[in-house]
């Protein structure tokens, strides 16, 4: 499945489509189910960052909140679920990679 990018806040504001749209593609097969998570995953965290070094960006502060969000009102076993546990992780990721980028600039 190849989707056109989207606004990345897109899997968050309209969450009930995004369950339902991954629903119909697992009743398609592991194939079709990975390839729309993997378009919607890339649309969610793209875009460009600039900020100062050792801080967050501020997208990555809300892809975590959101994700969070969304995993707390998402059941654990709905097709999508696995999207948002993704989009945290990577959000958990980049914030502290911006942190640690921030503790080598202070050593130099």
């Amino acid at each position: 499945m190849c989707c056109a990018r989207g606004p990345n806040d897109l899997v968050f504001r309209e969450r009930d489509f995004i369950l339902q749209l991954l629903k119909r593609c697992q009743q398609f097969g592991e194939k079709c189910y990975r390839g729309a998570c993997g378009d919607l995953y890339a649309a969610a965290i793209s875009g460009t960052r600039s900020g100062t070094p050792g801080v967050p960006f501020q997208q990555d502060i809300e892809l975590r909140d959101n994700a969070r969000a969304a995993l707390n009102a998402v059941p654990r076993f709905t097709p999508g679920y696995d999207l948002y546990q993704d989009l945290l992780r990577h959000a958990e990721q980049s914030i502290k990679r911006s942190y640690k980028e921030g503790e080598q600039f202070d050593d130099e």
